[in-house]
Parts: structure tokens; sequence; C-alpha cells
């Protein structure tokens, strides 16, 4: 039976996201692996893997809010917002207070736009923008809108060379730069800042406490056993449960009347078909007007399969 399923690993500093995902490829002997978010190589924290056929739900992985805990430096900005970069302006934070920084996140929770840092990998006319930062070609860096559910700050410490350090917890939606809300804050506080460390505790409904640490996963005799089942690691979807035969109209790509007894869902609302726990079909409820007539109150909710995983798992 092929290997198929979630790994939620604890990535260490120092490697991509790349880099972790070719050290499974190894170590499983497995070439379909993709992540699901990137972290910038001196980020830790949850990285989510996906195995096999699994990697054809990356997109509804990646999807998912995010959260984190790290610290700021004040007084200090560098060119890639963070603390690989070189320093581009310096500047006495050691006036700022908790008092004074803590009215200042307000601009920065809910729906905000971003400028995406210089060094990222955003396309900017058919060039990263990395590579642009590289070759000292200023151009206009683009905007994304992101939301922040949560931004909260605490343990202010005065650090040398008249510096502030800043500790910080963050919730967002997928695409958010953490380092960008490290720039802008400071920039609005009137000193330079930039990101010093940064640790990912949650993707989605996957928190820190249930991730592998890479090196144990690498070492282990047995390393499918981290392997988790996909329904469990997106228990943030709709789901709905199936009978067998249900299941097997769906892996045929045939649209199914929704049970009666499943949840209430609006059109176009993606969800999951599971049987007996396992996943079935990405399915999206979809509206079917009723054949003997054309009276939309009379018609019904149905499931169209999108991506179907039935025929791996039965």
């Amino acid at each position: 039976m092929a290997v198929s399923g979630v790994l939620c690993v604890d990535k260490p500093s120092g490697l991509t996201s790349h880099d972790v995902v070719l050290s499974v490829r190894r170590r499983l002997g497995i070439r379909r692996i993709g992540h699901a978010g990137t972290l910038d190589p001196a980020a830790t924290g949850v990285l989510v893997l996906c195995v096999g056929d699994s990697t054809r739900l990356v997109e509804y992985l990646s999807a998912d809010e995010k959260a984190y805990v790290g610290t700021m430096l004040f007084g200090v900005g560098t060119d890639t917002d963070d603390a690989e970069g070189r320093v581009t302006a310096t500047a006495d934070a050691t006036k700022l207070t908790l008092s004074e920084i803590e009215p200042a996140l307000t601009a920065f929770r809910g729906h905000i736009c971003q400028r995406i840092p210089s060094y990222s990998a955003v396309h900017i006319g058919g060039k990263r923008a990395y590579e642009l930062a590289r070759a000292d070609i200023r151009v206009d860096l683009p905007t994304r809108w992101v939301d922040i559910f949560e931004f909260t700050v605490d343990g202010l410490h005065m650090m040398q060379d008249d510096t502030v350090a800043l500790s910080f917890y963050v919730r967002c939606s997928k695409g958010t730069y953490i380092r960008s809300l490290c720039r802008d804050l400071g920039e609005a506080l009137g000193v330079p800042a930039h990101l010093t460390t940064l640790r990912r505790v949650q993707s989605g409904c996957i928190r820190l406490d249930e991730c592998v640490p890479l090196d144990t996963l690498l070492e282990s005799d047995n390393p499918v056993d981290y392997l988790r089942r996909p329904v469990d690691c997106l228990s943030n979807m709709p789901q709905v449960a199936v009978t067998v035969a249900v299941a097997e109209a769906l892996s045929k790509g045939q649209h199914v009347d929704w049970p009666t007894d499943g949840p209430e869902l609006a059109p176009e609302t993606v969800a999951l078909a599971t049987c007996d726990g396992n996943l079935v079909a990405v399915v999206e409820a979809v509206f079917a007007a009723n054949p003997d007539g054309f009276d939309a109150l009379q018609g019904r909710t149905r499931m169209r399969p999108m991506k179907v995983f039935w025929k791996e798992v039965g």
C-alpha cells in the first residue's frame, strides 16, 4: 500500500523548508512530499509535510491561520527586516515603554495591508524580490491584504547599544509576513525595528506540542509511525460522514445528495467526506434545482467531488 499522510514536524533553525522536505524524502525514500506553509531558515516550529497522495491537500492545510511567538528589536533596522540582514538604520530606543507600544498595535490588528519585505520570494516583473534586492535594483514593493486576529506584546527588555527587545504573540491569516509587522510597528513608533526570533506554535489545528523534532523523525527506525491521518489535521474544515455506497459513488465522480444528518452548509462550501474515519473526498456543497420544476425553494443540496481519495484508502 502506498505511503500517504501528514507529518507534523518541529523545524529547527538554519534550514529552509525545502531543506526539511529533501531530508525527509531521503529518509522515507519517497519523492512525493511537499510542505504546507513556508518558514524562513532562521524560524522554527510547526512545519506541516504532506506525504504521497496527501500532497493534494496542501492547498487546504496551507490555507489555515497560523500562530507565532517571537521577539523584535527596536533601535536597529535591516534590509531583510530580520536579524539575517545588513543594518540600514539605528536609533536610540531606550525611551520606548509598553504603555506607548500597546496603543500602536491597534493599527496592526484586523484586515490590514502589508508591504512585502525586500528579501522575499514574491515575483516582481518575472524575478524574485530577493534577486532584485541582491542586485541593488530598487522597485515598488507590492502590498497584500492579510488578517491579524491577535497581536499582543510583553517582556520589554533593555539591551545593549540603546536597543530594546520585545516579545510578541501573533495569530494571523496565511501569507502574513511577521517581519513586515515588526518593521512597520517600528516605523509607526518612529524607531527602526526588525524581527530577531520567530517560532510557529500553531498551523490550523496542529499545535507545536503535537510535532516531532526533525532529528527525532530522521533518526527513527520507523519514521512512518509519525504519519497522521489527513482528516485529523483538517479538523477545522467541515466534515460529513457518508456510507460506503456514497463513497463509491463519489469516487466515480458522481454527485450525491447531502446526508440529512450532515452539517448544514451554504452552497460552494468545501468539506471533507469521510467513511469510517477515512478520507473519501474533498467535496463542494452545490445546489441542485428540483427536477420536477423551477422552484428553487424546492431544490436540494448535493455533494460534488473535487478531489477523490477513496481508491487509496478503500
